[in-house]
């Protein structure tokens, strides 16, 4: 069933409850609209920077009054006034910002589609651009600009309110003024990681200064498009962003050996080989998985897959083998990997249930984002009765659907019959984070 988003001007964003096998494509707006609906609470340490009260602790960059508009408690952006910065600075931060991009003509493509950044130190820019769907670019939605593109495209349609949680260090400099350590961000999109201890070697060009320095204000650009603004507020970092810093996800697969991992189902193989998991088709088996030993319930998952074109295989999440069910039948969701040319790669089936929930047949910039014969990347987001998924950081399937809300991961082999000349999959680097539920 289709959910189709009515955008007023306003940005209210109108969603039918959710419920099971609703689906969303390219033409429809993403049914994840838990941050457009409440605007998330400051914590207490927290300096407040726009509250929908003031425009108080905005100015010029001549330190005039900022110039944009308040409407309800939103600040949008007045065309053709320029760009407005804090009047403080400010060295290692964490900074949240929300935003709302008005929905462009048909006919306006590009950079002109609701064109905006966010400018940490007055520097380096983090895209504001409405960029549904398309691959990632380090001049769309997330980018840092010019330089580096987003892991994944985690923007909504232009009309949904979306959120940058963004870590960030600036630069270090020695007694001498010599630049002993370049600028860091991490920045989550919508709640998805889409770039991760990121070193940024110099501005991106358009921000206060080609001049960088151990603090800087935070700027907002008029492109010339009404971008509304809300809830924004920094938290400053007594310890600054480095790689050293913790990372946000950690390995469910060491690189080195199963450990952690038990075989269900058939009797294909599975071995570890140059980093990677490797799975062997055997003849005349069912289909055979590689399930984590502990259950996930809310989660970020990353990995990459090569597959044989004459195989098919999966990811299980949230997946179980009981006994009353089918004589202990792995059965969940599967996030489907298809090199055939039904390209359903990233799809989401329901292994020993229902069957397809998502197949991407109306996705085309996911069916055609597949790379048949090389490692490709699968990003999985499950977080309460959404799941997400892109394949090499193109959105794919996006599912509200309430039938498990915990369980194992795991790694298909699919059964091949009679065939004796066996077929491989491989996964490498699988990487996960957990999610606190609200």
């Amino acid at each position: 069933m289709k959910q189709i988003a009515c955008i007023a001007a306003l940005c209210a964003c109108l969603v039918s409850p959710a419920f099971a096998q609703q689906t969303v494509h390219e033409h429809q707006s993403p049914p994840g609209v838990e941050a457009a609906k409440a605007r998330a609470a400051a914590p207490p340490e927290a300096i407040v920077l726009f509250d929908g009260s003031s425009l108080g602790a905005w100015q010029t960059a001549e330190g005039k009054s900022a110039p944009w508009t308040l409407h309800e408690r939103d600040m949008v952006i007045k065309p053709g006034t320029g760009s407005i910065q804090t009047r403080q600075a400010f060295g290692p931060m964490h900074l949240h910002i929300e935003f709302c991009i008005p929905p462009s003509p048909e006919e306006v493509s590009g950079q002109a589609r609701g064109n905006s950044g966010v400018y940490l130190a007055g520097l380096y820019e983090i895209q504001i651009l409405d960029a549904f769907d398309a691959a990632p670019a380090s001049n769309l939605a997330g980018g840092i600009y010019g330089i580096q593109a987003p892991l994944v495209n985690a923007a909504r349609r232009a009309g949904e309110w979306q959120t940058y949680d963004i870590d960030f260090a600036p630069p270090r400099f020695d007694h001498r003024g010599n630049k002993t350590a370049e600028a860091m961000t991490t920045v989550i999109f919508n709640g998805v990681v889409i770039h991760e201890r990121v070193a940024i070697p110099g501005p991106t060009g358009g921000g206060l200064s080609s001049t960088e320095a151990a603090t800087g204000p935070i700027m907002l650009q008029d492109h010339g498009d009404a971008i509304r603004f809300r809830n924004i507020w920094v938290v400053e970092k007594a310890h600054a962003l480095s790689k050293d810093t913790p990372p946000l996800f950690r390995p469910i697969f060491n690189g080195q050996t199963l450990d952690g991992w038990v075989q269900r189902g058939g009797r294909a193989d599975y071995r570890v080989e140059d980093g990677a998991i490797v799975g062997e088709t055997r003849p005349n088996q069912p289909n055979t998985f590689l399930c984590t030993e502990r259950e996930y319930a809310d989660f970020e998952l990353d990995l990459e897959f090569k597959i044989d074109d004459a195989l098919n295989s999966g990811v299980q999440i949230r997946s179980h083998s009981r006994p009353d069910y089918r004589d202990g039948a792995v059965h969940g969701y599967q996030v489907e990997i298809d090199p055939s040319n039904r390209a359903y790669t990233c799809g989401i089936y329901e292994e020993q249930g229902r069957g397809w929930l998502d197949n991407l047949d109306d996705n085309v910039a996911a069916r055609t984002a597949y790379r048949n014969g090389q490692w490709n990347r699968m990003r999985v987001v499950a977080h309460g009765h959404h799941i997400r998924t892109w394949i090499n950081g193109v959105p794919a399937a996006d599912l509200i659907d309430d039938n498990a809300a915990s369980g194992f991961i795991g790694l298909q082999v699919h059964g091949v019959g009679d065939r004796a000349d066996p077929l491989q999959v491989r996964w490498r680097h699988i990487m996960l984070r957990e999610l606190n539920t609200p």
